[in-house]
């Protein structure tokens, strides 16, 4: 090998050791996209901190009827790309958060498979299942059952356990042609929940469900409140409302 070869492999191997993380932020709806939703995003990753320690990517994938074949083809399309080091993210179009939210959420992600943000559903309760949730409200955080997707981050290193686990691709038909591991859908089970109490028919929905396959695979599911985090509510079809809104101030 030449000295210039040399060098250049050499020059290659260093870059390709400090590339930094690619951050995947996938915003899905059925049909529309929230106003403050658009806003919080593009605020949010204008943050100096996420561009040092990230390369951002974020798609929005609208239109598609059926939620959980959708999300389980994003999870395949971006894992086909992506290297041990990246990370992917559902977002609702309908969340509210601010650059503070998603640090925090990259920050435990560190030591957990999934992490996901706590909101306010329209009835009042959180979209997470807490396995101690006395402490989870005393805490603002905790160790998961279940966590939803509307602000759910989660590894490379999850995603290929689970596509281990299940070791089966299906083609989903009027998506596409290609063959997907099936990571979310919508399951059965038996269950012990501990304080929830024990199920023998518990029917979890595709972000559940995906929480259980990381618990089955050994993974951790963690989940975090905090006052900015939130969800924008219709209580009728003239009526929209915030809940756990704290910015922007400005009035929409």
């Amino acid at each position: 090998m030449s000295l210039n070869e040399t060098n250049n492999v050499a020059s290659q191997t260093e870059e390709k050791k400090e590339r930094k993380p690619v951050f995947t932020i996938c915003v899905l709806s059925r049909d529309v996209v929230k106003a403050l939703t658009v806003v919080s995003l593009n605020e949010s990753l204008k943050d100096e901190r996420l561009k040092e320690k990230y390369f951002i990517r974020e798609f929005w994938a609208i239109g598609g009827s059926d939620l959980p074949k959708s999300r389980s083809v994003h999870i395949q399309d971006w894992f086909d790309k992506a290297t041990k080091q990246d990370i992917f993210m559902f977002l609702d179009a309908d969340q509210t958060f601010t650059s503070d939210d998603l640090l925090r959420g990259l920050e435990l992600l560190k030591s957990h498979d999934v992490v996901c943000g706590a909101y306010s559903k329209l009835d009042g309760n959180i979209t997470v299942q807490p396995k101690d949730i006395g402490d989870f409200y005393r805490y603002r955080e905790g160790e998961l059952y279940y966590g939803a997707t509307g602000f759910m981050f989660m590894t490379y290193d999850i995603v290929e356990r689970i596509d281990k686990y299940i070791n089966r691709k299906v083609i989903y038909s009027g998506l596409n042609e290609k063959r997907t591991t099936p990571f979310m859908y919508e399951m059965i089970v038996t269950e012990d929940l501990g304080y929830y109490g024990k199920y023998d028919e518990l029917w979890l929905g595709e972000d559940y469900t995906f929480c259980y396959l990381v618990r089955k695979v050994k993974g951790s599911c963690y989940g975090f409140m905090t006052e900015t985090i939130g969800h924008v509510l219709s209580e009728n079809k003239k009526l929209g409302l915030i809940s756990f809104r704290k910015w922007p101030d400005k009035e929409w």
